[in-house]
């Protein structure tokens, strides 16, 4: 069972714990699978407004949705601040008790848990969504990936097996139905996927899934 509570009792290492208590220790469950949002290029006023769709789609992939640091009015692995120094991430809990949410300093935690008792490697997938002038389609995009994990403060995250240097491109146009972006996610089979937002808004309207509340 999983529980969207999941919550770490400390950051101390047990490095007699296995790869399962780890896992529920931070995701409430034996398996656990992210949707990370690194990076939100947009300010905080507008960034926000994505999050109820993130969670929509951490709902519709089974995953748990890793909450990205803020500051300087903006959302973003590079930031400062953990996102409850904006948000009240148990009015988020509330709001989507069928999602479990982890901090980004938990995820790191977890991270570098998984890494001291050298547990397998989780496969990562990074996926760019943006707007398209036209029809939607799908695309990728080769990256250098020391540098862009570099620029992207990703590198602390050491413990994440890159499957490919490609990203996953979604490029959505205003008409399209976000289960074109629902369907692509669930395709991807990674333990970890990495989102990067270049411009893009989820549409509710084209879903049946009522979004949560941020606050």
């Amino acid at each position: 069972e999983k529980s969207n509570d999941a919550q770490p009792a400390s950051t101390a290492y047990d490095l007699v714990a296995t790869e399962e208590q780890i896992n529920r220790k931070y995701c409430g469950s034996s398996v656990c699978k992210f949707l990370f949002p690194f990076s939100i290029r947009e300010q905080e006023s507008r960034a926000r407004l994505q999050v109820p769709g993130l969670i929509i789609m951490a709902q519709q992939t089974n995953r748990v949705l890793v909450l990205p640091n803020v500051g300087d009015a903006r959302l973003g692995s590079c930031k400062s601040f953990t996102f409850d120094y904006y948000y009240s991430v148990e009015s988020m809990r509330q709001s989507a008790p069928n999602t479990t949410f982890i901090t980004q300093d938990h995820f790191l935690q977890w991270n570098q848990e998984m890494k001291a008792i050298k547990a397998k490697k989780y496969t990562t997938k990074i996926v760019e969504l943006s707007n398209a002038v036209g029809k939607e389609y799908i695309g990728s995009n080769q990256l250098d990936l020391k540098r862009y994990r570099k620029k992207e403060c990703l590198l602390p995250f050491d413990h994440l097996e890159y499957e490919t240097n490609a990203t996953l491109d979604l490029h959505i146009a205003r008409k399209t139905g976000d289960q074109f972006v629902i369907d692509a996610l669930q395709s991807v089979q990674s333990d970890v996927i990495l989102i990067r937002y270049t411009a893009y808004k989820f549409n509710y309207s084209l879903l049946k899934y009522q979004p949560a509340s941020l606050t």
